[in-house]
């Protein structure tokens, strides 16, 4: 099952449902909730047996990727699939199990660890839970969906318990959400920027759905967390610049050598989330992106200056990253995009540095963060370094 998605569809999608405002759109979700819930209660025994004998050999074979630690595992309810097999499974192979547990309204679910042998009691409506209050906090998440939109955005019970949970998280985690086709909504943005039900997901890559959607067959989204949020940023080239180089002087053609001086830091996204910078479609490799938008800025301005890896003039990187401060699904997505080197200019050395802070609170969707906090930083980091560039081009002797 393929799905293309396009910026900002989600508000498009709340124009064509006529959905105005927040009183609306939260009237529309308790109607998508509770319908959802009924036509998932309503699937047939065969139905369900498939669906979950499917999903169990999906889950299973997803766990097996990665090292056996804690897993958040849930107790079925209302026509939820019952994963406990599953459970059973991942602790015959090496997981510790733990159950999540209702402390008080408008705060996050606790994990507490279970074994098969523990006593259970009932907790909030009525939800078996641990009796022993061994709490842990898990690595791994199996997460129950009464809806989804193609945007991956996920629709609860409406609580916000998973939301506080997730952004409670003091470590990196994975979760695997699990839930029906027909949970599939045309459907408002449920961005969490003022609604705590929803988390922020990434959408899975094409192609990695458990099984095609046929008649309420089961779909799987993965999603990975990190203070409740977890995105693939797309960056483009930066905007290069139309304002052409001139000079009185009388310079020379000349070259520079941009070298790799990051270290063990070639990852340009850094921070409190988890975020995946792309660039044409793959991950950014922050060297090549540095090398050719410099080298496209210097063309744009008519610059005599071409990148040679054996010229004698260095420009050595040894910074160029976004660090991200988002704490939780509910603050605004803050960027503090950082970029230092060292060039080298006939024999002198000069200290380069550019810095960029940038913060914008999504509404409707997360893409609205992709220009002002990505895209527009990155830009200006690229025409900063070239700046410099030129100006010690022109200004050394």
């Amino acid at each position: 099952m393929k799905k293309d998605i396009k910026p900002d569809q989600g508000v498009q999608k709340e124009e064509n449902l006529g959905l105005k405002d927040w009183p609306e759109i939260n009237d529309w979700r308790k109607e998508k909730r509770e319908s959802l819930i009924r036509s998932r209660i309503k699937i047939g025994k065969d139905k369900r047996k498939s669906c979950l004998a499917s999903i169990e050999k999906k889950v299973l074979a997803r766990l097996a990727c990665f090292t056996p630690g804690i897993l958040g595992g849930y107790w079925p309810i209302k026509g939820e699939f019952d994963l406990r097999g599953v459970m059973q499974q991942a602790r015959e192979n090496g997981w510790t199990i733990a159950l999540p547990a209702v402390v008080q309204s408008a705060h996050p679910l606790e994990f507490r660890l279970w074994t098969p042998e523990m006593k259970l009691v009932p907790g909030v409506w009525n939800i078996p839970v641990p009796e022993q209050r061994q709490l842990v906090e898990p690595s791994m998440l199996l997460v129950p969906l009464v809806g989804f939109d193609e945007q991956g955005y996920r629709l609860g019970y409406g609580g916000g318990f998973y939301d506080r949970t997730l952004a409670s998280f003091s470590a990196p985690f994975y979760a695997i959400g699990v839930g029906l086709d027909l949970a599939s909504l045309l459907a408002p943005s449920l961005s969490s920027a003022e609604q705590i039900d929803a988390e922020e997901v990434t959408p899975m890559p094409e192609g990695e759905q458990t099984m095609e959607s046929k008649g309420g067959a089961m779909q799987e989204y993965e999603m990975q967390w990190r203070a409740a949020c977890s995105l693939t940023v797309p960056v483009t080239n930066p905007d290069y610049s139309k304002t052409p180089y001139t000079s009185n002087n009388n310079v020379e053609n000349s070259s520079v050598a941009i070298v790799d001086g990051l270290g063990d830091k070639h990852n340009i996204s850094q921070g409190k989330v988890i975020i995946n910078i792309s660039h044409n479609g793959q991950s950014i490799d922050t060297m090549s992106y540095v090398k050719e938008s410099i080298e496209s800025e210097l063309k744009a301005r008519g610059v005599p200056l071409v990148l040679d890896e054996s010229s004698v003039n260095k420009l050595i990187l040894e910074k160029f990253e976004i660090f991200n401060n988002r704490v939780s699904g509910f603050s605004p997505m803050v960027t503090l995009s950082t970029a230092k080197a060292k060039l080298t200019f006939n024999g002198k050395e000069i200290n380069v540095a550019a810095f960029v802070k940038r913060a914008k609170v999504p509404v409707w969707t997360m893409n609205e963060i992709n220009e002002p906090c990505f895209n527009e930083p990155l830009q200006v980091l690229i025409k900063e370094i070239v700046a410099k560039i030129i100006w010690n081009y022109l200004t050394i002797p």
